[in-house]
Protein backbone atom coordinates (compact mmCIF):
# COMPACT_ATOMS: atom_id res chain seq x y z
CA UNK A 1 0.00 0.00 0.00
CA UNK A 2 1.04 3.26 -0.89
CA UNK A 3 1.15 7.22 0.20
CA UNK A 4 0.34 9.95 -2.17
CA UNK A 5 2.75 12.46 -1.79
CA UNK A 6 2.91 14.10 -4.90
CA UNK A 7 1.41 14.47 -8.60
CA UNK A 8 1.53 16.35 -11.39
CA UNK A 9 0.79 16.47 -15.79
CA UNK A 10 2.70 16.71 -18.58
CA UNK A 11 2.07 16.00 -21.99
CA UNK A 12 -1.18 14.45 -21.14
CA UNK A 13 0.36 11.89 -18.72
CA UNK A 14 -0.50 11.93 -15.06
CA UNK A 15 2.33 11.43 -12.85
CA UNK A 16 2.41 10.72 -8.85
CA UNK A 17 5.19 10.32 -6.24
CA UNK A 18 3.81 7.52 -4.10
CA UNK A 19 5.47 6.73 -0.71
CA UNK A 20 5.78 2.93 0.14
CA UNK A 21 7.09 0.80 3.06
CA UNK A 22 9.32 4.33 3.89
CA UNK A 23 10.57 4.88 -0.05
CA UNK A 24 9.20 7.07 -2.90
CA UNK A 25 8.67 6.14 -6.72
CA UNK A 26 7.96 8.33 -9.41
CA UNK A 27 4.92 6.72 -10.75
CA UNK A 28 3.02 7.03 -14.09
CA UNK A 29 -1.09 7.22 -12.71
CA UNK A 30 -3.13 4.65 -14.34
CA UNK A 31 -6.02 6.63 -15.49
CA UNK A 32 -7.05 8.17 -18.82
CA UNK A 33 -5.26 6.53 -22.23
CA UNK A 34 -3.65 3.58 -19.66
CA UNK A 35 -7.34 2.18 -18.62
CA UNK A 36 -8.55 3.04 -22.09
CA UNK A 37 -6.11 0.30 -23.37
CA UNK A 38 -6.35 -1.77 -20.38
CA UNK A 39 -10.07 -2.36 -21.04
CA UNK A 40 -9.64 -3.04 -24.87
CA UNK A 41 -7.10 -5.53 -24.61
CA UNK A 42 -7.31 -6.89 -21.26
CA UNK A 43 -7.98 -10.82 -21.05
CA UNK A 44 -10.80 -12.75 -18.95
CA UNK A 45 -9.83 -14.61 -16.36
CA UNK A 46 -10.67 -16.45 -13.29
CA UNK A 47 -9.45 -18.10 -10.20
CA UNK A 48 -7.34 -21.04 -9.90
CA UNK A 49 -7.91 -24.01 -7.08
CA UNK A 50 -4.59 -23.76 -5.74
CA UNK A 51 -2.82 -24.37 -1.79
CA UNK A 52 -1.47 -22.50 0.58
CA UNK A 53 -0.05 -23.03 3.84
CA UNK A 54 -1.67 -21.38 6.76
CA UNK A 55 -0.40 -20.81 10.70
CA UNK A 56 -2.07 -19.73 13.93
CA UNK A 57 1.51 -18.35 15.94
CA UNK A 58 1.28 -19.37 19.66
CA UNK A 59 3.11 -15.75 19.66
CA UNK A 60 3.19 -13.06 18.34
CA UNK A 61 5.68 -13.01 14.96
CA UNK A 62 6.73 -10.94 12.39
CA UNK A 63 7.05 -11.68 8.81
CA UNK A 64 8.61 -10.31 5.41
CA UNK A 65 6.74 -10.33 2.40
CA UNK A 66 9.41 -10.47 -0.25
CA UNK A 67 6.81 -9.75 -3.33
CA UNK A 68 5.92 -6.52 -1.38
CA UNK A 69 9.27 -5.28 0.26
CA UNK A 70 6.27 -5.09 3.04
CA UNK A 71 6.65 -6.27 6.57
CA UNK A 72 3.56 -7.90 8.71
CA UNK A 73 2.89 -8.96 12.62
CA UNK A 74 0.87 -11.78 13.54
CA UNK A 75 -0.78 -11.14 16.49
CA UNK A 76 -2.90 -14.36 17.77
CA UNK A 77 -4.36 -12.73 20.35
CA UNK A 78 -6.03 -10.33 17.50
CA UNK A 79 -6.59 -13.17 15.12
CA UNK A 80 -3.27 -12.78 12.96
CA UNK A 81 -2.99 -15.80 10.56
CA UNK A 82 0.13 -16.16 8.93
CA UNK A 83 -0.39 -16.92 4.95
CA UNK A 84 2.68 -18.71 2.96
CA UNK A 85 1.38 -18.40 -0.52
CA UNK A 86 2.17 -20.22 -4.07
CA UNK A 87 5.60 -19.07 -4.25
CA UNK A 88 6.40 -19.08 -0.82
CA UNK A 89 5.28 -15.04 -0.09
CA UNK A 90 4.49 -14.73 3.45
CA UNK A 91 1.76 -12.55 5.00
CA UNK A 92 -1.21 -11.97 6.83
CA UNK A 93 -4.54 -12.08 7.26
CA UNK A 94 -7.92 -11.91 10.15
CA UNK A 95 -8.87 -15.41 10.90
CA UNK A 96 -12.13 -14.66 9.97
CA UNK A 97 -11.19 -13.49 6.33
CA UNK A 98 -9.42 -16.80 5.99
CA UNK A 99 -11.94 -19.12 6.63
CA UNK A 100 -14.24 -17.39 4.64
CA UNK A 101 -11.66 -17.33 1.87
CA UNK A 102 -10.21 -20.90 2.44
CA UNK A 103 -11.59 -24.28 2.69
CA UNK A 104 -10.03 -27.74 4.14
CA UNK A 105 -8.59 -29.85 1.39
CA UNK A 106 -11.38 -31.67 1.58
CA UNK A 107 -13.59 -29.21 0.51
CA UNK A 108 -15.23 -28.96 3.69
CA UNK A 109 -15.46 -25.42 5.31
CA UNK A 110 -12.29 -23.94 7.40
CA UNK A 111 -13.47 -23.11 10.92
CA UNK A 112 -11.11 -21.34 13.65
CA UNK A 113 -11.53 -24.58 15.84
CA UNK A 114 -9.15 -26.52 12.71
CA UNK A 115 -6.17 -24.26 13.96
CA UNK A 116 -3.69 -25.09 16.23
CA UNK A 117 -1.22 -22.75 18.08
CA UNK A 118 1.76 -23.49 15.93
CA UNK A 119 0.98 -25.81 13.83
CA UNK A 120 0.77 -25.24 10.14
CA UNK A 121 -1.98 -26.35 7.72
CA UNK A 122 -2.61 -26.83 4.13
CA UNK A 123 -5.58 -25.21 3.06
CA UNK A 124 -7.06 -24.40 -0.26
CA UNK A 125 -9.36 -22.35 -2.60
CA UNK A 126 -11.79 -23.27 -4.90
CA UNK A 127 -11.84 -22.58 -8.56
CA UNK A 128 -13.27 -18.96 -9.14
CA UNK A 129 -17.39 -18.61 -10.01
CA UNK A 130 -16.63 -15.04 -11.55
CA UNK A 131 -14.31 -13.33 -14.14
CA UNK A 132 -12.04 -10.95 -13.90
CA UNK A 133 -9.55 -9.41 -16.20
CA UNK A 134 -6.11 -8.72 -16.61
CA UNK A 135 -3.26 -7.02 -18.15
CA UNK A 136 0.41 -7.96 -17.70
CA UNK A 137 2.62 -4.40 -17.33
CA UNK A 138 6.68 -4.25 -18.39
CA UNK A 139 8.45 -5.23 -16.08
CA UNK A 140 10.13 -2.03 -16.18
CA UNK A 141 7.31 -0.17 -15.82
CA UNK A 142 6.05 1.69 -12.47
CA UNK A 143 2.19 2.66 -12.21
CA UNK A 144 0.59 4.15 -9.41
CA UNK A 145 -2.94 1.83 -8.60
CA UNK A 146 -5.94 3.68 -6.89
CA UNK A 147 -8.07 0.36 -5.93
CA UNK A 148 -11.72 0.88 -5.46
CA UNK A 149 -10.81 -0.02 -1.30
CA UNK A 150 -9.13 3.31 -1.55
CA UNK A 151 -5.42 1.69 -1.57
CA UNK A 152 -2.55 2.93 -3.95
CA UNK A 153 -0.89 0.29 -5.48
CA UNK A 154 2.33 0.42 -7.30
CA UNK A 155 3.67 -2.23 -10.04
CA UNK A 156 6.85 -3.84 -10.44
CA UNK A 157 8.50 -2.47 -7.10
CA UNK A 158 12.12 -1.85 -7.40
CA UNK A 159 14.00 -4.90 -5.04
CA UNK A 160 11.07 -7.34 -5.45
CA UNK A 161 11.07 -10.16 -8.23
CA UNK A 162 7.99 -9.42 -10.49
CA UNK A 163 9.03 -12.24 -13.34
CA UNK A 164 8.04 -10.65 -16.50
CA UNK A 165 5.69 -7.65 -14.95
CA UNK A 166 3.17 -7.59 -12.69
CA UNK A 167 -0.42 -7.67 -13.83
CA UNK A 168 -3.38 -5.07 -13.28
CA UNK A 169 -6.53 -6.92 -12.69
CA UNK A 170 -10.20 -5.94 -12.26
CA UNK A 171 -13.57 -7.09 -11.45
CA UNK A 172 -16.39 -7.99 -14.40
CA UNK A 173 -19.48 -6.30 -14.48
CA UNK A 174 -22.24 -6.89 -17.41
CA UNK A 175 -19.45 -9.31 -18.85
CA UNK A 176 -17.16 -6.77 -19.46
CA UNK A 177 -14.14 -4.77 -17.52
CA UNK A 178 -14.88 -2.97 -14.32
CA UNK A 179 -12.20 -1.01 -14.47
CA UNK A 180 -13.87 0.72 -11.11
CA UNK A 181 -12.57 -2.51 -9.38
CA UNK A 182 -9.07 -2.62 -10.20
CA UNK A 183 -5.76 -3.90 -8.18
CA UNK A 184 -2.30 -5.43 -8.94
CA UNK A 185 -1.19 -9.27 -8.58
CA UNK A 186 2.66 -9.69 -8.60
CA UNK A 187 3.94 -11.01 -11.67
CA UNK A 188 5.99 -14.42 -9.59
CA UNK A 189 2.21 -14.99 -8.26
CA UNK A 190 -0.59 -14.67 -10.76
CA UNK A 191 -0.09 -17.80 -13.57
CA UNK A 192 0.02 -20.01 -9.88
CA UNK A 193 -3.66 -18.41 -8.64
CA UNK A 194 -5.13 -17.08 -12.03
CA UNK A 195 -5.78 -19.07 -15.24
CA UNK A 196 -7.09 -17.34 -18.41
CA UNK A 197 -10.14 -17.72 -20.14
CA UNK A 198 -10.20 -18.45 -23.54
CA UNK A 199 -13.74 -17.51 -24.30
CA UNK A 200 -15.12 -15.12 -27.11
CA UNK A 201 -16.79 -12.29 -25.82
CA UNK A 202 -19.86 -11.25 -27.66
CA UNK A 203 -19.35 -8.88 -30.12
CA UNK A 204 -16.41 -11.57 -31.37
CA UNK A 205 -18.88 -14.16 -31.56
CA UNK A 206 -21.79 -11.93 -33.66
CA UNK A 207 -18.95 -11.20 -36.04
CA UNK A 208 -17.96 -15.14 -36.59
CA UNK A 209 -22.37 -15.89 -36.68
CA UNK A 210 -22.84 -13.05 -39.19
CA UNK A 211 -19.71 -14.41 -41.24
CA UNK A 212 -20.70 -18.00 -41.33
CA UNK A 213 -23.98 -16.95 -42.08
CA UNK A 214 -23.17 -14.91 -45.23
CA UNK A 215 -21.49 -17.90 -46.25
CA UNK A 216 -23.24 -21.10 -45.01
CA UNK A 217 -23.01 -24.75 -44.80
CA UNK A 218 -25.42 -26.74 -46.20
CA UNK A 219 -23.83 -29.74 -46.89
CA UNK A 220 -26.05 -31.87 -44.45
CA UNK A 221 -28.60 -34.11 -46.09
CA UNK A 222 -31.47 -33.63 -43.75
CA UNK A 223 -34.36 -36.11 -44.56
CA UNK A 224 -37.78 -35.31 -43.44
CA UNK A 225 -40.51 -37.82 -42.53
CA UNK A 226 -43.74 -35.88 -43.34
CA UNK A 227 -46.59 -37.79 -42.66
CA UNK A 228 -49.38 -36.37 -43.95
CA UNK A 229 -52.37 -35.75 -41.29
CA UNK A 230 -56.25 -34.84 -42.86
CA UNK A 231 -53.78 -33.72 -46.56
CA UNK A 232 -51.72 -31.70 -44.29
CA UNK A 233 -48.39 -31.49 -45.54
CA UNK A 234 -45.58 -29.07 -44.85
CA UNK A 235 -45.97 -27.96 -48.46
CA UNK A 236 -49.59 -27.01 -47.13
CA UNK A 237 -48.14 -24.00 -45.60
CA UNK A 238 -45.81 -22.49 -47.94
CA UNK A 239 -47.85 -20.10 -48.54
CA UNK A 240 -48.47 -18.94 -44.94
CA UNK A 241 -44.83 -18.58 -45.36
CA UNK A 242 -44.23 -16.55 -47.44
CA UNK A 243 -47.40 -13.68 -45.93
CA UNK A 244 -45.06 -14.55 -42.25
CA UNK A 245 -48.36 -16.47 -41.11
CA UNK A 246 -46.14 -19.31 -39.82
CA UNK A 247 -42.87 -20.13 -38.18
CA UNK A 248 -40.41 -22.99 -37.38
CA UNK A 249 -39.92 -24.40 -34.11
CA UNK A 250 -37.11 -27.46 -34.26
CA UNK A 251 -37.40 -29.72 -31.13
CA UNK A 252 -33.68 -30.89 -30.30
CA UNK A 253 -32.21 -33.18 -27.47
CA UNK A 254 -29.26 -32.29 -25.69
CA UNK A 255 -26.73 -34.60 -23.83
CA UNK A 256 -29.54 -35.74 -20.66
CA UNK A 257 -32.01 -36.25 -23.14
CA UNK A 258 -33.80 -33.08 -22.65
CA UNK A 259 -35.83 -31.86 -25.20
CA UNK A 260 -35.17 -28.31 -25.97
CA UNK A 261 -37.21 -25.76 -28.23
CA UNK A 262 -35.32 -23.96 -31.09
CA UNK A 263 -37.22 -21.01 -32.28
CA UNK A 264 -36.27 -20.33 -35.57
CA UNK A 265 -37.02 -16.73 -36.84
CA UNK A 266 -37.24 -14.54 -40.08
CA UNK A 267 -36.32 -10.86 -40.49
CA UNK A 268 -34.60 -8.49 -42.75
CA UNK A 269 -31.50 -6.40 -42.65
CA UNK A 270 -31.83 -3.28 -41.86
CA UNK A 271 -31.52 -1.46 -45.40
CA UNK A 272 -33.98 -4.46 -46.65
CA UNK A 273 -31.50 -6.21 -48.74
CA UNK A 274 -30.86 -9.55 -47.00
CA UNK A 275 -33.38 -11.81 -45.11
CA UNK A 276 -31.76 -13.24 -41.73
CA UNK A 277 -32.94 -16.51 -40.51
CA UNK A 278 -31.39 -17.33 -37.14
CA UNK A 279 -32.16 -20.00 -34.69
CA UNK A 280 -33.18 -18.43 -31.04
CA UNK A 281 -31.59 -15.11 -32.51
CA UNK A 282 -28.25 -16.75 -33.75
CA UNK A 283 -28.11 -15.57 -37.04
CA UNK A 284 -27.78 -19.00 -38.84
CA UNK A 285 -28.34 -18.32 -42.73
CA UNK A 286 -28.39 -14.97 -44.56
CA UNK A 287 -29.83 -14.44 -48.17
CA UNK A 288 -30.60 -11.78 -50.46
CA UNK A 289 -34.05 -10.92 -50.37
CA UNK A 290 -35.19 -12.66 -53.85
CA UNK A 291 -33.43 -15.73 -52.97
CA UNK A 292 -35.27 -15.80 -49.82
CA UNK A 293 -36.90 -19.63 -49.17
CA UNK A 294 -39.77 -20.51 -51.04
CA UNK A 295 -41.16 -23.46 -49.00
CA UNK A 296 -41.31 -24.78 -45.82
CA UNK A 297 -38.92 -28.09 -46.31
CA UNK A 298 -36.88 -25.92 -47.69
CA UNK A 299 -36.43 -23.61 -44.83
CA UNK A 300 -36.21 -26.67 -42.56
CA UNK A 301 -33.45 -28.20 -44.28
CA UNK A 302 -31.15 -25.44 -44.99
CA UNK A 303 -31.34 -24.35 -41.46
CA UNK A 304 -30.69 -27.86 -40.02
CA UNK A 305 -28.36 -28.26 -42.05
CA UNK A 306 -25.98 -24.29 -41.13
CA UNK A 307 -27.35 -25.20 -37.74
CA UNK A 308 -25.68 -28.31 -37.07
CA UNK A 309 -22.30 -27.16 -39.10
CA UNK A 310 -22.18 -23.94 -36.83
CA UNK A 311 -22.91 -25.49 -33.86
CA UNK A 312 -19.26 -26.32 -32.56
CA UNK A 313 -19.10 -22.16 -32.53
CA UNK A 314 -21.27 -21.30 -30.18
CA UNK A 315 -21.70 -24.51 -28.54
CA UNK A 316 -25.30 -25.46 -27.77
CA UNK A 317 -24.84 -29.05 -28.39
CA UNK A 318 -28.75 -29.84 -28.95
CA UNK A 319 -29.09 -31.99 -31.60
CA UNK A 320 -32.68 -30.83 -33.96
CA UNK A 321 -35.20 -34.18 -34.26
CA UNK A 322 -38.38 -32.56 -35.30
CA UNK A 323 -39.85 -29.56 -37.11
CA UNK A 324 -42.92 -27.89 -35.83
CA UNK A 325 -44.86 -25.60 -37.72
CA UNK A 326 -46.32 -22.56 -35.53
CA UNK A 327 -49.53 -20.98 -35.96
CA UNK A 328 -51.00 -18.00 -33.78
CA UNK A 329 -48.76 -20.05 -30.89
CA UNK A 330 -50.32 -23.52 -31.42
CA UNK A 331 -48.36 -26.71 -33.26
CA UNK A 332 -50.21 -27.25 -36.07
CA UNK A 333 -48.14 -29.84 -38.08
CA UNK A 334 -44.80 -31.40 -36.70
CA UNK A 335 -42.69 -33.99 -38.56
CA UNK A 336 -39.47 -35.97 -37.98
CA UNK A 337 -35.92 -34.64 -39.21
CA UNK A 338 -32.92 -36.98 -39.67
CA UNK A 339 -30.10 -35.23 -40.39
CA UNK A 340 -27.36 -37.39 -42.18
CA UNK A 341 -23.30 -35.70 -42.44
Amino acid sequence: MGRLIQENETGGIKYAVIEVNGKTYMTQQFKGPFLEHFAKNCQRVQKKSYEVEVLLPDSPKKVKNVLEGADYVANPNEGGVIIKGTVGELWVAKMEKVCKTYKKLDGSDLTPKDFVPGRPMRVKTLRGNVYNYALQVPVQKLFSVWTGWGDILVTNLPDVPHGNGDYIVCGDKDGKPDVSDIWVVNGKVFDTTYERVQQLDQNNMLKLLVGKARNPDLSVNCRIQDVSAGNVTLSSFDTALQQGKVKLIFVGSDSTRREVPLEVSERKSKDGTEVIYSINNLPMIIKKVEDRYKTVRGLACGICSAYIKTNPIHKLNVLPYRVCVVKQGKVVHSVRIAPFM
